[in-house]
């Protein structure tokens, strides 16, 4: 199982590296040492996730929720799922 974060191309090395270590943690608690993580650099969310999403036989989407009340899939989502070829699950 792949955890992949996409962030925007200029964040820092210091965003990043903490980013990945989020990301490992959640995979930790998920998925006990078989978890691989992937934190990816990219303006483009949707093509990020679509080009990492080519080898994959099912794409679960997820998103932090941000503010209380506030949508939490919106437009980026269908986006994706739609640019994608396999089944996705959101």
């Amino acid at each position: 199982m792949t955890f992949l974060n996409v962030l925007p191309a200029a964040r820092d090395p210091k965003t990043s590296r903490r980013a990945e270590v989020e990301l490992r943690q959640l995979a930790d608690d998920e998925v006990p040492g078989s978890g691989t993580v992937v934190v990816t650099l990219k303006n483009d969310v949707v093509a990020g996730v679509a080009r990492r999403s080519a080898d994959c036989d099912l794409l679960v989407l997820g998103l932090r929720r941000g503010a209380r009340h506030k949508r939490a899939f919106g437009e980026a989502m269908v986006v994706i799922a739609r640019s994608t070829t396999m089944a996705s699950y959101s």
